[in-house]
């Protein structure tokens, strides 16, 4: 075989692998976003009906119920304020119901999606607050009002 032969085989080859490649790539792109979409609309209804339940058994103080409904809700398909609001009111049940190390728990996920670190740490006295632990809360609270002198103080200290 000639040289001039062998390289217009190899330009070819390159050709036809980088027709693979895209086209390999291309396949990639489109599995991804339809099984990146799994979410499905009943998925969202479901955790959007759990978080409207969870929230009013919060609201009525049932927080052996707003628990679950709470957690279903976020283990599902929320816009991510509705996630945070969900996961702060679930915190703060788990801390009502003298579950302080998961409440803590909540609050650190949440930590990330609360508008300050003030928040953060309010959060964290709000739920040693429902657990009775008022000393604590109060140290918690403490560091909040230093990072963020807007926080307000949960009730109960």
């Amino acid at each position: 075989m000639n040289p001039m032969t062998m390289i217009a085989r190899g330009s070819q080859d390159l050709a036809r692998t980088q027709q693979l490649v895209a086209l390999a790539f291309s396949i990639t792109v489109i599995l991804c976003l339809i099984g990146c979409s799994g979410t499905t609309v009943e998925t969202r209804r479901s955790s959007t009906a759990a978080f409207s339940e969870g929230m009013a058994a919060f609201e009525l103080e049932e927080y052996a119920k707003a628990e679950p409904l709470l957690a279903e809700a976020m283990s599902g398909a929320l816009q991510p304020d509705v996630y945070v609001e969900a996961g702060v009111a679930r915190a703060k049940c788990l801390g009502h119901l003298n579950m302080v190390q998961e409440g803590l728990g909540v609050a650190d996920i949440m930590r990330e999606g609360l508008p300050s670190e003030g928040e953060y740490f309010a959060l964290r006295a709000a739920v040693y607050a429902a657990a009775g632990e008022v000393a604590t809360a109060r140290e918690e609270f403490a560091k909040a009002r230093r990072l963020d002198r807007q926080v307000q103080p949960p009730p109960g200290i």
